[in-house]
């Protein structure tokens, strides 16, 4: 059933999706913390060699051997999260119809899309959560399909999308450093955005 360019779609529950959000999104946390200390110790490690400190060839492996895996794991769980997210935020905007939204500006499909778009995922995401959480606002008059327009969401979802940025554009910088890095030096300028990002 469609109303103008909104189309009607059943009502499809997000709770085990976002009960598996919030396990992961914890679970990040910890690891996210656990590769802050990682880098950080590896700093100290590569400081001390650039001091011109003696370093064993044991301390050097050690140090190798934990930033991969904490590096595998932190990856598997990041991808992990952003996916079950993505899913969530597509479920979301899905639903927004079902509760009587209409005059949308996206489609499901296209609120997870906008995420990759280069200039568009800077702006078109927040547009969308803002639409999720106006929509879904309890004051809002369910009879009349157009009321939430009117709502304005709080300060915390700006907040929330201005560090997903930062840390977005931070991430993508420390990806660049460590592929790029030849020397100690640049390896601990590397580890520095990696620790920023993960702040």
């Amino acid at each position: 059933m469609t109303d103008g360019s909104t189309t009607v779609m059943s009502f499809s529950s997000a709770h085990p999706i976002v009960k598996w959000l919030l396990i992961f999104l914890i679970v990040e946390i910890i690891v996210l913390s656990i590769e802050l200390v990682s880098n950080y110790m590896e700093i100290n490690l590569l400081s001390s060699i650039i001091d011109g400190k003696e370093v064993t060839i044991n301390e050097a492996e050690a140090n190798d051997n934990q930033q991969l895996i904490v590096g595998i794991f932190s990856g598997i769980i990041s991808i992990t999260t952003l996916v079950i997210f993505f899913y969530w935020f597509y479920r979301a905007y899905r639903n927004l119809p079902s509760f009587g939204a209409r005059g949308l500006k996206f489609s499901p499909k296209w609120v997870v899309v906008y995420f990759f778009l280069p200039i568009l995922s800077l702006y078109k995401p927040f547009q969308a959560a803002k639409e999720i959480w106006n929509a879904r606002d309890p004051d809002v008059d369910q009879s009349d399909g157009y009321s939430w327009q009117n709502m304005k969401a709080p300060n915390i979802l700006a907040i929330w999308w201005i560090f997903w940025i930062l840390s977005s554009i931070v991430g993508f910088r420390s990806l660049l450093k460590s592929f790029g890095a030849n020397t100690f030096s640049e390896i601990v300028e590397a580890d520095w955005y990696v620790i920023v990002a993960n702040l």
